[in-house]
């Protein structure tokens, strides 16, 4: 999805997770199209072992990083989620892109039957009014106070 939507290898990619399901092999693919890749762990070390067993102060490190940085993309709904994409609102509209996970499943169980540009396409025209730019955001009445201050 992120490199249908542009994203290059020259992109840093910051995940905020905790341990992923099904771990290093999971996560291997991503790695090899975003060589920049990095958790807390690689980037903190030694210093992050203070944090380890406290939970709500490691997702504040993630939340810290997502916070700051230029895209956050998220992968669910939960509040942490919601909370960044408050405060990225808030704080001046900067971009939290939320997958469309209805159209984009159903594309990438089909993308061996389709080429890279069609794809590609696909991925944007799905990803239209969830890029987080100041235009998409409209609150509807059922929206959490905290995703649409």
């Amino acid at each position: 999805m992120l490199r249908a939507l542009g994203f290059g290898n020259d992109t840093h990619l910051y995940v905020a997770s905790g341990e992923m399901y099904g771990g290093e092999k999971t996560l291997q693919p991503l790695r090899e199209l975003f060589p920049n890749f990095y958790t807390k762990d690689m980037l903190v070390g030694d210093d992050l072992k203070p944090f380890l067993p406290f939970s709500s102060r490691l997702a504040a490190i993630d939340f810290i990083v997502c916070d700051e940085s230029d895209v956050f993309v998220t992968n669910n709904n939960g509040n942490m989620a919601k909370v960044l994409a408050g405060q990225r609102r808030y704080m001046g509209h900067r971009r939290t892109i939320r997958p469309n996970a209805k159209k984009l499943t159903v594309l990438f169980q089909k993308r061996n039957q389709m080429g890279w540009d069609m794809f590609s396409r696909k991925v944007q025209r799905a990803q239209r009014g969830l890029m987080g730019e100041p235009d998409d955001i409209r609150p509807k009445q059922q929206d959490d106070f905290i995703e649409s201050p």
